[in-house]
């Protein structure tokens, strides 16, 4: 929990400091994220190969300000990108 409230504080920081945008397949690659698909399952999805979808990710990383997934997650629903009501449905 400590480390969850960290990520958030770091990213919460982090969204201060400038604002991103998204286009529409980043945000549903963010909301596939939030959902816990695999990279490999965001790739099926999307047609790509999974090194693919790890690029995308490392470059949602470093336009973000973050360091791995969850912080990456924290980000999107904290900054209204993903509604975490819409992650929970299937």
């Amino acid at each position: 929990a400590q480390e969850a409230l960290q990520s958030y504080q770091l990213v919460n920081e982090l969204g201060n400091l400038n604002e991103v945008s998204f286009d529409e397949r980043e945000r549903t690659m963010l909301l596939y994220l939030c959902k816990g698909y695999s990279s490999k399952r965001i790739g099926t999805e999307f047609f790509i190969s999974e090194r693919t979808v790890e690029g995308m990710k490392a470059d949602l990383f470093k336009r973000t300000g973050t360091d791995n997934s969850a912080q990456l997650i924290i980000y999107a629903v904290c900054h209204g990108i993903v509604d975490p009501y819409q992650a929970l449905l299937t």
